[in-house]
C-alpha cells in the first residue's frame, strides 16, 4: 500500500493525473490510465468514475510508476490505511452577482484602509514567506476559525468583494490570480468571514489558477473560466 505524501494533492483533468507537490512548489503529471490502475493502493485516495482498466495496463508499469512517484516525493509506502480520504473541493455553482441586491451600495472609499492593508499583507507575504508557509497560516490548529457566512452575512461577503475589486487597479501591482485571491482572502477574514480558497489546473495546454469561494459561490472568478479548471487543492 502507498499514501501520498504530506502536501501533496491529485486530481484528474482528462488524460492525466495532476500533482500539486505543495512543499516543492511544483506540478507534476503522469498519464490517467496509470494513475487508475494505481489507485487502489493508494490510501484516502481513489477514482469512482471508472474501474481501474488492470486489462490495458501490466501490473509491471504499475509497479514501475509507484517506484517513480516514491523517487519523486509524490508517494511513500504505507503499512495500513493510515491516511484520511483527501477533501474535494466543492464545485462552484453561482458567482456573487447573484448575492447582490439591486440597492447595494459600492462605497469603496469607506473600506479602503482595510483594502489597502490586505494588499500590502498580501504582497510582502508573496515577495517573503514561502508559499507552503503561507498556506499553513489557514490550516494550522491556530488557524482563524471563522464561520462561513449564510444569507445576509454572505451578502456582506458579496458586498466586500465587489469594494475589494473596484479599489484594485490603483493598486500598482500587476494582476495575479495569487496575489489577488490572498488579498481578498485576508480582507474577509479581518471582517470575520471565512472563504476557501481554491487551486485548479487544466491541460492541452498545462495552466494553474486559483480563486476565493464560499460554499458553492465564486467570489472573485467568473464561473465559467473556473469551470474550465480541475480543482486540486481547497484551503
Amino acid at each position: 500500500m502507498y499514501e501520498f505524501a504530506p502536501d501533496v494533492f491529485a486530481c484528474i483533468t482528462g488524460r492525466h493525473c495532476m500533482f500539486l507537490d505543495l512543499p516543492r512548489d511544483r506540478y507534476l503529471s503522469v498519464p490517467r490510465h496509470l494513475m487508475e490502475a494505481l489507485s487502489p493502493q493508494i490510501a484516502g485516495w481513489a477514482l469512482s468514475d471508472a474501474p481501474p482498466p488492470y486489462d490495458q495496463t501490466s501490473s509491471a508499469e504499475v509497479s514501475l510508476l509507484a517506484d517513480d512517484l516514491i523517487a519523486a516525493g509524490i508517494l511513500r509506502r504505507s503499512a495500513q490505511h493510515s491516511q484520511s480520504p483527501q477533501r474535494p473541493p466543492v464545485p462552484p455553482e453561482r458567482e456573487i452577482g447573484s448575492l447582490l441586491l439591486p440597492s447595494t451600495a459600492l462605497d469603496v472609499d469607506r473600506a479602503r484602509m482595510p483594502i489597502i492593508a490586505a494588499l500590502a499583507s498580501a504582497d510582502w507575504s508573496l515577495r517573503c514567506v514561502p508559499l507552503p508557509r503561507i498556506i499553513d497560516r489557514f490550516t494550522a490548529p491556530n488557524a482563524p476559525n471563522c464561520s462561513e457566512p449564510h444569507n445576509d452575512n454572505l451578502r456582506h461577503a458579496a458586498a466586500l468583494t465587489r469594494q475589494f475589486l473596484a479599489f484594485r487597479p490603483w493598486y500598482p501591482r500587476d494582476y495575479l490570480c495569487l496575489f489577488d485571491s490572498l488579498a481578498l482572502l485576508l480582507l474577509l477574514l479581518r471582517r470575520g468571514i471565512r472563504a476557501r480558497w481554491i487551486f485548479g489546473v487544466k491541460e492541452d495546454p498545462f495552466a494553474a489558477h486559483c480563486w476565493l469561494q464560499i460554499g458553492t459561490v465564486v467570489l472573485n472568478e467568473h464561473l465559467d473560466r473556473t469551470r474550465l479548471y480541475s480543482p486540486i487543492m481547497m484551503v
